[in-house]
């Protein structure tokens, strides 16, 4: 019973533990960008979370701020892909 009663406990610590990042529904698979533009991607989270978005070779990072919103812009993409 104890053993039970841990193993729940440790799986609700690990679920908490889990980052809380949300985009808008606009992001999603098989998206479209523009080429030649700088790529504005935001979202919300915990406040004072670290943020890592990664897309094709560039990797960006941000905090997000006191209310959870956060904000990054990747670099311009040439034409090309699928990416």
């Amino acid at each position: 019973m104890k053993k039970t009663a841990l193993g729940i406990f440790g799986l609700l610590i690990c679920v908490a533990s889990f980052a809380t990042v949300r985009l808008p529904v606009i992001f999603g698979d098989n998206m479209v960008l523009q080429r030649g533009r700088p790529i504005p991607v935001w979202g919300w989270g915990k406040a004072g979370e670290k943020i890592a978005v990664k897309f094709h070779l560039q990797t960006k990072t941000t905090k997000a701020d006191k209310s959870g919103k956060w904000m990054v812009t990747l670099d311009t993409e040439i034409s090309g892909g699928p990416y």
